[in-house]
C-alpha cells in the first residue's frame, strides 16, 4: 500500500513580512533601552571613579594638614610645575597608570563613557589648590583673588578640607579632555576659577574663551554637561555631570539644579568656594 503523498507548503510571503515586521518592532522597543541601560552603568561607574579620587585627594588633605594638592604653572620646574594629578602628589596613593609617563592617567581617571585616547576626564575645583599658579600670576599665597590683574571682580577663596558646607562645596568635576599629551587627552587643572568665568553662572555654563575640547570643536562650557545623556549637541552646556563634594560623596546634578538660565544666576546648589553666598 502506498504512503500518500502530503504536500507542505512553506510560509506565504505575507507571513514573511508579517514575521520580519514584529521582529523591526522588538528591535525598535529594544535598542532605545539597551542604550539607555548602558549609559546608566557607564553614569555608576564614571560615578565611582570620581568617589575613588575624591576619597584619595581626602586622604591626601588628611596627610597635609587638612590642604588639598597644589596646581603652579611653572616652565621652570620639572613636568611644567605642581599640579593635583602628579605621581609626586597622589602617587602614593593611586597607581600611575599607563596614559602618561609624567601624571597618573587611565585607571580611575578616564570617564569610561569617553573614547580610548582619553586619559583623564575629571579635574579639581581651582579653589581646592594649597597653591594656585602663584608662578604665572600676581597671585600671593593670600586666599583671596581678584584674577590675572585684569579688574576681575573677585571670584572665590581658596579653602581646606574644613571648609563649611562640605557636602555641597565642589572638590572634583567631570570636565572636557582638552591636553594633548601623546596620543591621549587629558583635563585641565582645574576648573570653577576665574580663567573660566568671573560669575557663577559662568563657572558652571560658560567661559571667558572657547574651551577647545579633544575633538577640535569648541563647548560652550568646561564641564562636560553631556556626556551622560542623549542629544544632538554634545558640546552645550545643557545635560547632566557628576560633582564630588568635599566631604567625598558624589551626585548628578544638571545643568538647571545648578543655574537659573533666565537670570544667568546660580541656584547656589553647589559651592564653587564659602565665597559663593555674598555673589550673585
Amino acid at each position: 500500500m502506498k504512503t500518500p503523498y502530503i504536500c507542505r507548503q512553506g510560509f506565504t510571503l505575507i507571513e514573511l513580512l508579517v514575521v520580519i515586521s514584529i521582529i523591526a518592532l522588538l528591535i525598535g522597543i529594544l535598542l532605545p533601552a539597551l542604550g539607555a541601560a548602558r549609559r546608566t552603568a557607564l553614569t555608576i561607574s564614571c560615578a565611582s571613579n570620581m568617589r575613588q579620587i575624591s576619597t584619595v585627594l581626602i586622604m591626601y588633605s588628611t596627610n597635609n594638614k587638612g590642604s588639598f594638592p597644589p596646581n603652579v604653572l611653572d616652565a621652570n620646574l620639572p613636568e611644567g610645575g605642581h599640579f593635583w594629578f602628579d605621581h609626586e602628589i597622589l602617587g602614593a596613593y593611586l597607581p600611575a597608570g599607563d596614559k602618561n609617563p609624567g601624571s597618573i592617567g587611565g585607571i580611575v581617571m578616564p570617564c569610561p563613557a569617553d573614547g580610548d585616547d582619553v586619559g583623564r576626564s575629571y579635574t579639581v575645583n581651582g579653589w581646592t589648590s594649597s597653591n594656585f599658579d602663584e608662578k604665572n600670576t600676581t597671585v600671593t599665597n593670600e586666599d583671596w583673588y581678584d584674577g590675572w590683574g585684569s579688574g576681575l571682580n573677585q571670584s572665590g577663596v581658596r579653602f581646606n578640607d574644613s571648609v563649611r558646607e562640605s557636602s555641597k562645596t565642589i572638590l572634583l568635576a567631570e570636565a572636557w579632555p582638552q591636553w594633548p599629551v601623546g596620543e591621549f587627552y587629558y583635563t585641565g587643572w582645574y576648573v570653577g576659577s576665574f580663567y573660566n568665568s568671573a560669575t557663577l553662572y559662568g563657572k558652571f555654563v560658560k567661559n571667558n574663551y572657547p574651551y577647545m575640547t579633544y575633538t577640535g570643536t569648541a563647548a560652550e562650557s568646561a564641564i562636560c554637561w553631556t556626556r551622560h545623556v542623549n542629544t544632538d549637541d554634545m558640546y552645550a552646556a545643557r545635560g547632566k555631570a557628576n560633582f564630588a563634594m568635599v566631604d567625598g560623596h558624589v551626585a548628578m546634578f544638571s545643568d538647571d539644579d545648578v543655574v537659573n538660565h533666565s537670570t544667568k544666576t546660580s541656584t547656589k546648589t553647589l559651592l564653587w568656594s564659602p565665597l559663593d553666598k555674598k555673589m550673585d
